[in-house]
């Protein structure tokens, strides 16, 4: 594989196995963290459930797998779900973000809105 060399010095050659061993010790990390935060703040078995996997790294190969290992527990992709008319080519993990953050400013806008309308003539004059 050819890759940005570091400070701006063209590329290098590197073998696949190399990135993909740097990417593993990564995740593990991460998925360490993860564990340990949650052991911290008192919530190590939160997980019960699993977790999804979400954003353009979710797919990397076997990251389900090292999440399973290091979590104890199962690991899946996120798909975004329950949007109206959300078209189905961007059924991938890597939309689920943006989905995610769609979803979280309507259900903000709908709050203020309800809140607005059950305000009263009193609270929108003093707003």
């Amino acid at each position: 594989m050819e890759l940005p060399a570091p400070g701006n010095r063209g590329y290098r050659d590197i073998s696949r196995r190399v990135v993909n061993q740097i990417l593993e010790a990564r995740s593990e990390e991460l998925f360490r963290h993860v564990r340990s935060e949650l052991t911290r703040v008192g919530m190590e078995h939160a997980l019960l459930g699993g977790v999804f996997l979400t954003g353009g790294g979710a797919k990397l190969p076997d990251l389900c797998d090292v999440a399973d290992r290091i979590l104890d527990c199962e690991a899946r992709y996120g798909l975004a779900v329950g949007i109206e008319d959300w078209p189905g080519d961007l059924d991938d993990p890597k939309w689920c973000v943006a989905a995610g953050l769609a979803m979280y400013s309507a259900k903000l806008k709908a709050k203020e809105r309800q809140k607005r309308e059950t305000a009263g003539w009193l609270g929108r004059i003093l707003k």
